[in-house]
C-alpha cells in the first residue's frame, strides 16, 4: 500500500515557504506522493451540492486562498526530487484540453517522470459559469479531454475530431516522460466507472465509507469484464482524513489509537485499497476553517513524534509487519521503502500540526 498527503495549496495562509517546507519534509519521510486539489473561483452563494458531505455544504469559503493545482505542484517540482505529484481531482470542464494537455506534459517534463492526473467532471456548476465554461454534458466533455491528452501524449502528429472539440494535425512536443501517463478517474456515479474502465490506470474514490468502496471497487471489476479490460490494470486509491483528532466523520477518516488505525489501515488492505491519499485535519476540523490556534494536542514536531513512533515501532511490530512495503523498483512510484505506516502517518500529523501552529495554515480537507 502506497501513501500521500495532501499538499496545503489552499488556506487562510497559503505561501511558498509553506509549500516547499511541506513538500520537502514529505519526500523525506519517503511519502510516495503529494497532492493538490483543484478549484479556482466561485461565488459567495451558489446551489450546487458538494457530494462528499452528508448534507451536501461544501466548507471552505470563496475568501480562502487557493492555489492553482498545476502552477502549486510545478513549484513542487522544482524543490523536489522523487515524490510523485498528483491532482485530486483536476476538473476538466474548467479547462481547455489543448491548453490543459500541454500544462500537464510540462509539469512531468520539469518533474522528471513524476505526474498522477486525477481527473474528474467536477460538481459545481457555478463556478463554471465564472470561468465562461460550458456546463452541459461536462461527461461527455470530460471523455474528449482524456481522448485529446491521449492523441497528445502519444502521436507524432496529433489530431481529433469529437463532438465539443476538433482540430487538425498538430506539433505537440515535448511528450510526457512516462508512456503512459498515469491516470487516475475520481467520481462516484455509474459514468465515473465506465470512464475509470475506458480511460483510466486508477479509480481516485474520495471521502467514502468502506463498504461504499467497496460496492464501487466490485463495479469497476463488472465494467472491466464487460469492456474486456484486465481488472489487475487499475489501482484503487482512496483518499481519506487524517484525524488525530476526531474531527471528521469516523467512516471517512483514519483517525482515533494507534490501534484504531491499524484495524482501519487493514480493512481498507482487505478491500483492496493500494493507495491512501492522507488528508492532514487542523485543529476543529471542517468548523474550525478560521486562524488556527496553537495545540498541544499533537507533538509540535517531527523530532518529538519520532520518539513516539519508535515506542510504536517496539510494541506494534507484529501488526505493523502486514503494513510494511518493499523498496520501489525502477520507474516505479516511490513506496515506504519498509517503514512502518503508522510511524509515517504520525510524523505526518506532527508536520501538519507545526505548520498549523506556527503558519496559521488552513487543513486541505474539502
Amino acid at each position: 500500500m502506497d501513501w500521500g498527503v495532501h499538499l496545503p495549496n489552499l488556506g487562510r495562509q497559503v505561501d511558498r515557504d509553506t509549500l516547499m517546507s511541506f513538500a520537502q519534509t514529505l519526500e523525506s519521510l519517503n511519502v510516495h506522493s503529494a497532492w493538490t486539489s483543484d478549484h479556482l473561483c466561485w461565488p459567495a452563494e451558489f446551489n450546487s451540492k458538494y457530494p462528499y458531505s452528508d448534507d451536501g455544504s461544501f466548507a471552505p469559503t470563496p475568501d480562502v486562498g487557493w492555489l492553482e493545482a498545476l502552477g502549486a505542484l510545478t513549484f513542487v517540482a522544482g524543490c523536489t526530487r522523487s515524490i510523485r505529484l498528483g491532482t485530486s481531482v483536476l476538473i476538466l470542464p474548467y479547462r481547455p484540453p489543448v491548453l490543459t494537455a500541454k500544462q500537464i506534459a510540462t509539469l512531468d517534463v520539469l518533474s522528471g517522470g513524476r505526474v498522477i492526473l486525477g481527473a474528474g467532471v467536477g460538481w459545481m456548476a457555478e463556478e463554471a459559469a465564472v470561468l465562461g465554461m460550458p456546463w452541459d454534458q461536462r461527461g461527455k466533455r470530460t471523455n474528449e479531454h482524456l481522448e485529446i491528452f491521449e492523441a497528445m501524449f502519444t502521436q507524432e502528429t496529433p489530431s481529433y475530431e469529437g463532438e465539443f472539440y476538433a482540430f487538425r494535425e498538430v506539433g505537440f512536443e515535448p511528450k510526457p516522460l512516462q508512456q503512459p501517463l498515469p491516470v487516475w478517474i475520481g467520481g462516484n456515479t455509474k459514468a465515473a466507472i465506465r470512464r475509470v474502465v475506458r480511460y483510466g490506470h486508477g479509480f481516485h474514490a474520495a471521502f467514502e465509507p468502506l463498504d461504499v468502496i467497496r460496492s464501487h471497487w466490485a463495479a469497476v471489476g463488472e465494467e472491466c469484464d464487460r469492456q474486456g479490460r484486465p481488472r489487475t490494470e487499475l489501482t484503487l486509491s482512496l483518499r481519506l482524513f487524517l484525524d488525530p483528532i476526531g474531527a471528521m466523520p469516523e467512516d471517512k477518516s483514519i483517525a482515533g489509537s494507534v490501534d484504531q488505525m491499524l484495524d482501519t489501515i487493514g480493512n481498507l488492505q482487505q478491500a483492496g485499497v493500494q493507495h491512501v491519499l492522507l488528508d492532514p485535519v487542523g485543529r476543529g476540523g471542517a468548523a474550525g476553517r478560521t486562524w488556527l490556534e496553537k495545540s498541544s494536542q499533537i507533538p509540535r514536531t517531527a523530532s518529538a513524534v519520532s520518539s513516539r513512533a519508535t515506542t510504536v515501532r517496539v510494541h506494534t511490530m507484529e501488526r505493523l509487519a502486514p503494513f510494511r512495503v518493499a523498496p520501489h523498483a525502477a520507474r516505479a512510484p516511490r513506496c515506504l521503502a519498509g517503514t512502518p505506516v503508522v510511524a509515517i502517518m504520525e510524523l505526518a500529523a506532527a508536520v501538519v500540526s507545526d505548520f498549523a501552529s506556527d503558519q496559521s495554515w488552513l487543513s486541505s480537507n474539502q
